[in-house]
């Protein structure tokens, strides 16, 4: 059976083409391929699905050098799926011969509590402690001396998308810094990570020149600040939605835990929440997609699909019956990205 496509899901499709395609072009594959050709550190990211968190965006990195995994209040469990996930994603790093950061973030608004972390009860110091035992955590798993994976602790503050660097007790925020200098920038890091190696600074150097100089952006642009409510129209189940950064439009729950039951109740009530409040039409609705992604042809693009539908029944299952009421106003659709194009591709599923 061919999925039901509202407007929502079809102008989710929509923009997911446009993405793709602005991905797959000639100018940012080859800056993907130069950029990793120049830098012998893989980067990956640890962060709230929040579509303001857009870290290519606020680093002027090429779309597709840091890689993200995304899911409701920027949770994970080091022990669970997302442990073997992260695991996969260290070892292919290791054998192209780099070494790894990877960017333990949580996020806050310095004009506006409630523009905060709604996984945190918009709490900056809870998600400050919760990160913190997250760098811990992979530091158990890959190593404190730091020789191959060095987890760093980064704080984001959406008014200005600005860094904030924790380390050796210190912090070092961007949005107070005035000068892109390298050697300045250099010099700060090495004091919060005294142990680091030089290229893994170098590559934090390059993240802090282009936040520096996007923080000035914003600024000089006196961007009107995003919208503080929760106005998403969809729920994402599944790995294949990191690619989307579209403000307040989307609740992602990755399959990162034991018990995907649980975010995926919170994240339908927050979508029942906007219906009843009116943030969200009942005519328009709200939907439920479900992803899997895969890299290859033939076994693991079957499989993908596969795990889509599995998503989906159990999303559904979920939502029956701990959000009933939001039954009469979901749609469904399921589909598989391709991590090589970032193509999400519907696939049929029993509904």
């Amino acid at each position: 059976m061919e999925p039901t496509r509202n407007k929502i899901i079809a102008d989710f499709l929509a923009h997911n083409a446009d993405q793709s395609a602005q991905f797959t072009s000639p100018d940012q594959t080859l800056s993907r391929r130069q950029h990793r050709a120049e830098n012998p550190v893989a980067i990956a990211a640890m962060k709230c699905m929040d579509g303001r968190i857009n870290l290519s965006f606020i680093t002027g990195f090429p779309i597709g050098i840091i890689r993200p995994f995304r899911n409701l209040g920027g949770k994970f469990d080091i022990g669970g799926h997302f442990g073997e996930l992260l695991l996969n994603w260290v070892m292919r790093a290791v054998a192209a011969g780099k070494d790894s950061i990877v960017l333990v973030t949580y996020h806050w608004s310095r004009g506006a509590t409630e523009r905060g972390c709604k996984g945190f009860h918009c709490n900056v110091d809870d998600a400050i402690a919760y990160t913190t035992d997250l760098v811990r955590d992979v530091e158990e798993v890959f190593g404190a001396r730091h020789e191959v994976v060095y987890p760093v602790q980064v704080g984001i503050e959406t008014d200005e998308d600005a860094l904030v660097f924790h380390g050796s007790g210190k912090t070092l925020d961007l949005s107070k810094v005035t000068s892109d200098d390298r050697d300045t920038l250099r010099i700060a890091l090495e004091s919060l990570y005294p142990d680091m190696k030089r290229r893994m600074i170098e590559s934090l150097v390059n993240l802090c020149v282009g936040n520096i100089r996007h923080i000035s952006a914003i600024r000089r642009a006196a961007r009107p600040l995003a919208d503080i409510d929760h106005k998403e129209t969809m729920l994402g189940v599944g790995p294949g939605f990191n690619w989307f950064h579209l403000p307040n439009q989307m609740l992602i729950v990755g399959p990162y835990s034991y018990d995907l039951a649980e975010p995926i109740a919170v994240a339908g009530k927050i979508l029942l929440n906007n219906i009843e409040s009116g943030s969200v039409s009942k005519e328009d609705g709200v939907a439920l997609l479900t992803s899997a992604t895969y890299w290859d042809e033939g076994p693991e693009k079957t499989r993908a699909a596969m795990k889509a539908r599995s998503l989906m029944r159990f999303a559904r299952a979920t939502l029956e019956e701990k959000v009933p009421d939001l039954m009469p106003y979901l749609d469904f659709g399921a589909g598989i990205l391709n991590e090589n194009t970032i193509l999400f591709t519907p696939v049929e599923f029993d509904k």
